[in-house]
């Protein structure tokens, strides 16, 4: 014959029910076979760790006043004025500027079309700033920026390649003349509007 198998939370919920210690006085309280020592101990050790749960749990709540403890924004305060900020922004850009120029001056040189590493992207950045608050300070920038900024470009890109000789115009020859003619039409009414206006 079969012994019965009963189910683990059956066995939980006696267990709890009776109170029983390693097998203690669970005996009288449960109508079936016992569980196995196993099982008991398990059960015990499950029990323990719930009632060290339940009396943390109110031993915080004293600690708290009773209720549950709600966490609370810290009170935010009101902005500093930034001037602080910005007078210690230029001394670091200063004494960062007096240490790296030259290592900045020299890795400019040699620098490809990306930058991958960190320090030479804020050697980069420091070196643009620089140039770019000596542009801004410079008096003809400030009397008319693009102006200056096209003289600028001027000066510096080199000049445009010579253009080749016009293309001869490709097509029948009949194309070709009335291309003409509608350039000398062009031109005539471009001289009858230079005397007109003159």
């Amino acid at each position: 014959m079969v012994k019965r198998k009963v189910g683990g939370a059956q066995r939980y919920r006696r267990a709890a029910a009776g109170g029983e210690g390693e097998g203690g006085g669970a005996e009288a309280a449960q109508p079936g076979p016992l569980p196995p020592q196993h099982v008991q101990r398990k059960v015990n050790r499950k029990v323990k760790f719930l009632e060290r749960v339940a009396a943390s749990k109110k031993a915080a709540l004293a600690a708290t006043g009773g209720g549950v403890a709600k966490k609370r924004k810290a009170k935010s305060k009101p902005l500093p004025t930034l001037d602080s900020l910005a007078g210690a922004l230029s001394a670091v850009e200063a004494a960062v500027s007096d240490s790296k120029a030259s290592k900045a001056k020299q890795s400019d040189k040699g620098r490809g079309s990306s930058v991958k590493r960190l320090k030479a992207r804020r050697a980069i950045a420091l070196t643009e700033t620089q140039r770019l608050q000596a542009v801004m300070e410079h008096p003809s920038f400030k009397a008319d920026p693009l102006a200056a900024i096209s003289h600028h470009l001027q000066a510096t890109l080199p000049p445009p390649p010579p253009t080749a000789a016009a293309p001869k115009p490709q097509g029948s020859k009949q194309a070709r003349k009335a291309g003409k003619q509608r350039q000398r039409l062009r031109q005539e009414r471009q001289q009858q509007h230079m005397q007109t206006d003159g």
